[in-house]
């Protein structure tokens, strides 16, 4: 009885899904209910370390600070001031979050808007290929015109957005369409 021996590997790895109910699975579908958990999962041992000592160390260190020195200026200062600078304080971190939360979501819309004018470009850039191409007898499409207007108007779009991928296929396509052209006058 012979054990069978795998193939010799081509130097590509195939990556397949993982099974449905396995731990990879189960990590997964964490990972995208719970943010947190990838960001807490890809951070190295050291700094993980740092995250939970600092708080500790600083508490540590501040009791122990407490009761070396005596506290300045007198107690009745500190029983009147202390309540309104803790408000203060407060006051001033929720404003913080409400600023980040603020520039946060201007930020999340302007994304948003970027790939929806983006995702538009690829479809206008499809319709035009679409309608470019059409060869059904009795429909002729769009004229070399309208088409060359049209891919120019997307080839601007793209580059406002500083879509690459989109510039490079209009500019592949323009010039399909110029030889196509070119050989169709030829003939002519």
């Amino acid at each position: 009885m012979t054990a069978e021996k795998d193939p010799p590997s081509t130097g590509t790895a195939e990556t397949k899904p993982p099974l449905p109910g396995t731990a990879v699975d189960n990590q997964r579908v964490k990972d995208k209910r719970n943010p947190v958990a990838k960001w807490w999962r890809a951070l190295t041992n050291t700094t993980k370390c740092v995250i939970i000592a600092l708080p500790i160390v600083t508490f540590i260190v501040g009791y122990i600070l407490g009761r070396a020195f005596q506290v300045p200026l007198p107690e009745v200062f500190w029983r009147i001031v202390s309540q309104p600078a803790a408000t203060l304080v407060t006051g001033a971190l929720a404003l913080a979050a409400g600023g980040l939360a603020w520039k946060t979501g201007t930020q999340k819309r302007i994304q948003d808007e970027e790939h929806h004018r983006s995702d538009r470009c690829w479809e206008r850039l499809a319709w035009v290929i679409d309608k470019g191409s059409n060869e059904t007898p009795g429909d002729t499409g769009i004229g070399h015109d309208l088409r060359m207007s049209l891919l120019d108007e997307i080839d601007k779009e793209a580059r406002t957005l500083d879509d690459k991928g989109l510039q490079v296929s209009v500019l592949k396509y323009i010039f399909e369409v110029a030889e196509a052209f070119a050989a169709t006058d030829l003939r002519n």
